[in-house]
């Protein structure tokens, strides 16, 4: 995999088998309903339209790779979070 360019917000998906990837997915799991619950959310007002951004820790436990498509000769990169 070609390394990652200084200032990229990114990282490049390369390939798995030859196989091209060209979609990456994230699965948050023991989160359950509790998830929204457990945001630790500063005391501010938010109103119709505003943009928001939520960042949250957790270890990758498992990456697999699936097709996107049973015709696509692509695959997606699925990250397995706890």
């Amino acid at each position: 995999m070609p390394p990652r360019r200084a200032g990229s917000k990114t990282a490049p998906l390369g390939s798995q088998e030859g196989v091209p990837v060209v979609q990456a997915a994230v699965s948050i799991t023991r989160a359950g309903d509790g998830l929204s619950d457990a945001l630790k959310l500063a005391p501010e007002a938010l109103h119709y339209g505003d943009r928001v951004f939520f960042i949250l820790e957790g270890e990758v436990t498992s990456v697999t790779f699936v097709p996107v498509s049973p015709s696509a000769n692509a695959l997606e990169r699925k990250h397995k979070i706890v």
